[in-house]
């Protein structure tokens, strides 16, 4: 008789969970796809093919309400036809009764477990590699009809667009998927007050698409570019100018909790796979780049050599490149270090009869000459490269072009094009993990620094939340899975409590403990990441679960007992 009760029962609870599982899921996948399609990031055409992607990962996410549904509607009926009654007459317990309700809610508990460590996270890779792919498509068409693109906070419009074959890039193992061919090029980038805060046009541009580790991504070199600076308020040129690799964006973005259990344990072994400690670490890499081109000058320019003119003065002199490769030879007898290190700046002074002398020279011949009594030389990051831009700013200047004798100018303030060092300060640590750059930045000469000390903190601290965050997922994970078999479970023995009730009645307070349950759930990882010990945000992720077994076990002796 066991058996034949257990089919019957498993068969209604089936029919019921099947059904609320999809209207459920759908939804919610459904709801998934407005913000990208709404934002132009996928076609109307890929959006059947975007829900179907997203299900498996919104499954996890609807199963614990469709349990609860399931198990309130099918044993509603079963105790107002009298069947539970019945069952118990004949000597059954309510053990016995609830046997397949446990069945299925210990293979829904096992299943949600292999969904959310393993299919989930490949379903949803798919998803956002779709949107990639249209938005990748989007752009490429935006070009081609003289429409302006927006790739992240960067605005882009051409006059002409070709795309041609992406070719093959001998000796690198990540190979461009598209390539575009710009004329007529206007370049912009919109700050967060939503300003445009820097803005170029460049005669051709090379755009080209990679794809590497399922991301998308823009490189875009500039040729015989012009660009404004409004930090100094002057146009400069550039012969070509390669611009940092842009990441497409994507509604998906890189969140732990669409990540397989593989790729967990791999996330906490390399931190470097996370977009976040990316960009952490590439900021901390070019602090420590500036600083490191602080100490070259200052050094450079304190090699010093008697003056050419009489008298016991002596002057050091650097070497440094406009972007364009035009090199400025620097001459000063006085350089030293700002001792405001927040500033990164050298201090430059000339003496009576011997200023600071500037000579600037296109390939090997000497254009013209700036004679100045004061200066500094800040080292500056900039978003488009890691390596570090250096800015001379004069004062008391005098110019002489040496193309025309004759011909001198004059001016209180003088600033000259942006420049850098002529050899690469970052060299090898780009490629450096995140540990081998927090240990450079321990290092004497770079561990007073402001700026750095700044960023390793950021970096520390962005290492530490990764490591909690995939403790929370863990256990995030399999407290949901339980929390499914539980709430099935509840729901089946609320609904023979409750025997003469609404069906609706009985259903909201199965709704409103499971969402409880799973708000209280999801919401342990916010604890985790923002105390001081993540033990407090574990009792927060398991407290859902907990209430729910004690509120189960509570209904299970009341009913027992009446």
């Amino acid at each position: 008789m066991s058996w034949t009760l257990y089919r019957y029962i498993l068969k209604d609870l089936i029919r019921l969970l099947v059904v609320a599982t999809v209207v459920l899921v759908t939804l919610i996948s459904t709801a998934a796809a407005i913000q990208p399609l709404s934002e132009g990031e996928l076609g109307p055409g890929l959006v059947i093919k975007f829900v179907i992607y997203m299900m498996p990962s919104m499954l996890q996410f609807a199963l614990p309400f469709a349990a609860a549904f399931a198990s309130t509607v099918a044993f509603v009926r079963l105790a107002a036809d009298n069947e539970i009654l019945a069952c118990r007459a004949s000597g059954l317990s309510y053990r016995t009764i609830l046997m397949p309700v446990f069945l299925l809610g210990f293979v829904l508990m096992m299943g949600q477990i292999g969904l959310s460590n393993y299919i989930a996270p490949s379903f949803y890779k798919k998803a956002t590699l779709l949107i990639q792919d249209d938005l990748t498509s989007l752009i490429v068409s935006q070009l081609k009809k003289n429409e302006t693109a927006k790739i992240n906070d960067m605005v882009l419009y051409a006059d002409r667009a070709d795309e041609i074959e992406p070719g093959v890039i001998e000796g690198s193992e990540v190979q461009p998927s598209r390539r575009i061919l710009l004329e007529g090029v206007a370049v912009g980038r919109i700050g967060a007050d939503e300003k445009m805060q820097r803005e170029a046009t460049a005669e051709f541009a090379d755009v080209v698409l990679y794809r590497v580790h399922g991301q998308s991504w823009v490189t875009m070199t500039l040729e015989e570019t012009m660009y404004y600076d409004e930090l100094r308020g002057d146009l400069f040129y550039a012969k070509k100018q390669t611009l940092q690799p842009i990441l497409l964006p994507s509604p998906l973005s890189d969140r732990a909790q669409f990540m397989s259990w593989p790729e967990l344990q791999q996330l906490s072994r390399e931190p470097d796979r996370f977009d976040q400690a990316r960009s952490d670490k590439r900021v901390l890499i070019t602090a420590i780049a500036a600083e490191h081109v602080l100490h070259l000058i200052e050094g450079t320019m304190n090699l010093r050599r008697p003056a050419a003119s009489e008298g016991e003065v002596y002057v050091g002199e650097v070497k440094l490149l406009t972007l364009g490769g035009d090199e400025y030879v620097i001459r000063a007898p006085y350089a030293r270090r700002s001792p405001d290190l927040n500033l990164g700046q050298v201090i430059l002074q000339g003496l009576p009869g011997h200023p600071i002398e500037v000579e600037a020279r296109m390939g090997n011949l000497p254009t013209r000459r700036i004679y100045a009594t004061e200066g500094v030389m800040s080292v500056e990051t900039t978003a488009d490269s890691i390596e570090p831009r250096i800015v001379v700013e004069l004062g008391a200047v005098m110019m002489r072009d040496l193309r025309a004798e004759d011909r001198t100018t004059q001016r209180e303030r003088l600033e000259l094009p942006l420049m850098r060092y002529p050899k690469s300060v970052v060299g090898a640590s780009d490629s450096w993990d995140v540990r081998q750059v927090l240990i450079e930045a321990e290092q004497d000469e770079f561990r007073h620094v402001p700026a750095i000390a700044i960023a390793a903190s950021n970096l520390n601290g962005m290492i530490n939340r990764l490591y909690r965050r995939v403790i929370s997922q863990i256990n995030e994970r399999v407290a949901s899975a339980i929390s499914t078999l539980l709430i099935l479970l509840f729901g089946a023995l609320l609904a023979i409590k409750m025997r003469g009730s609404m069906t609706l009645v009985v259903y909201l307070w199965s709704f409103l403990l499971a969402i409880v349950t799973v708000i209280v759930t999801r919401s342990g990882e916010n604890v985790i990441l923002t105390s001081k010990y993540p033990w407090p945000g574990l009792m927060v992720t398991w407290a859902g679960t907990t209430i729910l077994m004690i509120v189960l076990a509570i209904t299970y002796v009341r009913l027992r007992r009446h």
